[in-house]
């Protein structure tokens, strides 16, 4: 009969014994024992032997003076050296409502130099008032106004249209009112010229044309009182010329 064969626990190899996992473990070595040390470096020079002259001879150091401050007490600020600046005056905080612009006292600001005067009226002349409107813009309209004097009335109505070119580019003050009043009554002579040609039995152009320069002529009249009174304000207040 075979033999009984031999239980498992005694063929197999006894396994080390359980670990207890609250000890930490036990290194045999660390990072800086690992490895050997080498042995290929030179050997260290060997330390000098003191002698009496150096002995004598090596500076002596003053034992540290004793202090009564702690780290728990606050660092005093080092004294200032002699020669040193005083120093600067805290300072003063600014004021919540800060003082209106410009204070009470602004008048000494002026003092040296002097407020800028205010233009004074200046005398307008015939001579000022016809540079300020252009000798072209005044002959137009003069001659617009004098035109049916000579039995020339026809020509009005081109005239005033010629002294509103001119105006609008070459008049130096008040350029804007005086185109103004050029547009007003130059559209007035050409309605009222209309509705006059409508109520003529002569030919439509012929009628239109008439009483187109008649109205012309009555509106230059008015243009040689206007315009003076307008530029010459200018020139009696000061203003400056406008630019071309």
């Amino acid at each position: 009969a075979p033999a009984a064969a031999p239980p498992l626990d005694r063929l197999a190899a006894p396994g080390p014994p359980p670990r207890d996992p609250g000890v930490p473990f036990a290194p045999s070595a660390t990072l800086l024992t690992w490895l050997a040390p080498p042995t290929s470096l030179p050997a260290a020079p060997p330390a000098p032997h003191a002698s009496p002259w150096g002995a004598a001879h090596a500076p002596q150091s003053a034992p540290r003076a004793h202090t009564d401050w702690t780290p728990w007490q606050p660092l005093a600020l080092p004294e200032a050296p002699i020669g040193s600046p005083a120093p600067l005056p805290p300072h003063p905080q600014a004021p919540v409502n800060p003082p209106s612009f410009p204070p009470p006292d602004a008048e000494h600001w002026y003092a040296g130099y002097g407020r800028p005067p205010a233009p004074l009226p200046q005398p307008v002349t015939v001579r000022a008032l016809v540079d300020a409107l252009h000798p072209a813009v005044v002959a137009c309209v003069a001659a617009g106004a004098l035109a049916p004097w000579f039995g020339l009335g026809l020509l009005s109505a081109p005239l005033l249209v010629a002294a509103l070119l001119l105006a609008t580019r070459l008049t130096r003050y008040r350029r804007g009112p005086v185109r103004t009043q050029f547009l007003v009554v130059s559209g007035g002579s050409l309605l009222l010229g209309t509705l006059a040609a409508l109520d003529s039995y002569s030919p439509i152009l012929m009628a239109f044309w008439e009483g187109w320069s008649a109205w012309a002529g009555l509106a230059c009249w008015v243009l040689l009182v206007s315009l003076p009174l307008t530029v010459g304000g200018a020139l009696r207040r000061g203003e400056p010329p406008e630019p071309p």
